[in-house]
């Protein structure tokens, strides 16, 4: 249940800030994926999104 809300608001911040983006460069059709990119982006450059706690196995 904890995890589904952290996720939820994740997702809501990341769209958000595609949003922004898309007003920044006065687009006004559906998210794409570029969009959603460089929302990630700024978000991992304002420390908002979260970090591994456990190192990946495979990569």
């Amino acid at each position: 249940m904890v995890v589904s809300s952290i996720t939820k608001m994740f997702v809501g911040e990341l769209v958000e800030t595609s949003r922004v983006v898309m007003r920044e460069r006065k687009e006004s059709r559906p998210i794409r994926p570029c969009h959603i990119r460089e929302s990630y982006r700024r978000l991992k450059l304002q420390g908002k999104v979260p970090k591994r706690s456990v190192p990946r196995l495979f990569r």
